[in-house]
């Protein structure tokens, strides 16, 4: 919003689209000319015995 200077939704999808190297919390972030996060992976974890326990990481697509 801050780089759309607007909250209008096309707006921010539009400089989200154009957003490259961007540095994030958990890295570098690159978006697809459709909005989509690139190279990035996703951790799952489940709750068993009311303790996190590694699942498995899938590619965010």
């Amino acid at each position: 919003m801050k780089t759309a200077n607007s909250a209008v939704p096309d707006k921010v999808a539009t400089a989200l689209r154009a957003t490259k190297n961007w540095q994030g919390v958990t890295g570098v972030d690159t978006y697809s000319s459709k909005g989509d996060l690139v190279g990035k992976h996703l951790a799952k974890v489940v709750v068993k015995n009311g303790k996190f326990e590694y699942f498995k990481t899938t590619a965010l697509k």
